[in-house]
């Protein structure tokens, strides 16, 4: 909970710097390529968090991987390295992620179903939860469940709309018990 809180600050003043300073969009690319970095590498995930290596060493590290970044993300980097938080580096990514999503208008929605969905489904889709959820625009994560009998499980945030035919056979089911 601790990690969350401190990502929650770091991100909302990278926010803030990052619109003043005309680089949101630099920034906002460059925390989903952190993200999807220590994501995808076991070790530099490994690396930060394992308090035998050094500080300067780490620092070393992230700023040969993370080279290209904006000056401010750069700025961000030596930062948790000097609190020693660098370990948050991740949470902080994934936070500054969701905030400017939030700021942006962006919602994510995870969409399981039992085969891949067409496009023209996949933009009505999109624009009936851009309606349903008032957002300025929705990104839709795609993801097989070959289990599902049909229809589609909706995930956005802590709300779930599901509309697969397994739910509607448990439904029914329910009904017939009942009654």
């Amino acid at each position: 909970m601790k990690g969350s809180r401190v990502a929650a600050r770091y991100a909302k003043s990278m926010i803030q710097l990052a619109q003043e300073q005309g680089a949101l969009e630099k920034v906002y690319a460059n925390m989903k390529d952190i993200k999807g970095t220590i994501q995808s590498n076991e070790e530099l995930d490994i690396v930060l968090k394992s308090p035998l290596i050094k500080p300067e060493k780490k620092k070393e590290i992230l700023v040969t991987i993370f080279k290209t970044t904006e000056k401010l993300t750069h700025s961000l980097l030596e930062q948790l390295v000097g609190q020693n938080r660098e370990m948050h580096l991740e949470l902080v990514a994934n936070e500054f992620i969701a905030q400017y999503n939030i700021l942006k208008g962006i919602v994510i929605a995870k969409v399981t179903s039992a085969k891949k969905i067409n496009d023209k489904d996949l933009k009505s889709l999109s624009a009936s939860l851009k309606e349903q959820f008032n957002c300025s625009e929705v990104v839709i994560e795609e993801r097989i469940d070959e289990t599902l009998l049909g229809g589609m499980i909706v995930r956005i945030g802590d709300k779930q709309i599901d509309n697969s035919i397994d739910r509607r056979i448990k439904d029914l089911k329910n009904e017939l018990i009942q009654a």
